[in-house]
């Protein structure tokens, strides 16, 4: 029989977990401030989609909370399908900022 100690998540998993939540609740109350915004017919079509996509989210942090694997690969394949859309940002952003630092270290030779 397994021991409580055993059991125990080590401090990092914990503390990722608790970020996972943290992240969940400050998207919530985004959603919810945003939503106070933009105060239209359509509005609640958006605030119900996003609270089912909140849903599903933290639903997968629940199951990884609980340990489950394909949870956390679950939501790392969202996370990065999630990303797929934001290269066009990212990717000028990334380009100027390395830019910006190669400069600055030229600045002080």
């Amino acid at each position: 029989m397994e021991t409580l100690a055993a059991l125990e998540k080590p401090r990092e998993v914990r503390l990722a977990i608790n970020m996972l939540w943290a992240s969940l609740g400050v998207d919530l109350l985004a959603l919810v401030l945003d939503e106070f915004d933009h105060l239209q017919t359509l509005a609640l079509v958006g605030l119900l989609s996003s609270f089912a996509i909140l849903v599903v989210i933290g639903s997968l942090f629940y199951l990884i909370s609980l340990g489950r694997n394909w949870a956390r690969i679950t939501f790392s394949v969202l996370f990065f399908l999630g990303l797929i859309p934001q290269l066009p940002l990212l990717v000028p952003l990334a380009i100027r900022q390395g830019f910006q630092s190669n400069a600055r270290a030229f600045d002080r030779l």
